[in-house]
């Protein structure tokens, strides 16, 4: 027993499910080949949303845990003797500046986080077009008589 999709969810490049089925299409659905122009009057946001909340949560995530290791190494002695290090191959001023680093990676972060959320409406949208040209999984369902 071979199953095909109603008329109501067939696509127009579907073909019997497996040799020997019958074509349960209207005639004119079988040899009917069309040309469609695509025109985007709405985008759905919501992915969008999602993609870059995901990713400014993980980016605070980040940057809180930067925050918490730079605090820890500086409590310890780190970052001094790093610092002293530095200046002893030859870099006699030099000292790191904490409100500075923050503030280019917070930067940063706002541009990561941009990118990203480009790229990922970039992805859903290669996504979704091959999921429109793609027809998916054909399951063949027969009984099975011995």
């Amino acid at each position: 027993m071979t199953f095909v999709r109603p008329a109501s969810e067939r696509w127009e490049h579907d073909v019997p499910a497996a040799t020997g089925a019958i074509d349960l299409r209207e005639p004119e659905l079988r040899t009917r080949r069309t040309a469609t122009e695509l025109r985007v009057t709405a985008i759905d946001l919501s992915s969008l949303r999602v993609v870059a909340a995901f990713l400014a949560c993980s980016y605070a995530v980040l940057l809180v845990s930067c925050t918490v290791l730079w605090v820890t190494a500086s409590t310890v002695g780190l970052v001094a003797h790093l610092e002293s290090f530095i200046r002893d191959v030859g870099f006699d001023t030099f000292r790191f500046a904490p409100l500075a680093i923050l503030r280019a990676l917070l930067l940063l972060g706002v541009v990561l986080v941009a990118a990203g959320t480009a790229a990922g409406g970039l992805a859903i949208v290669l996504y979704n077009r091959l999921a429109a040209r793609v027809p998916g999984i054909r399951l063949t369902i027969s009984d099975v008589t011995e």
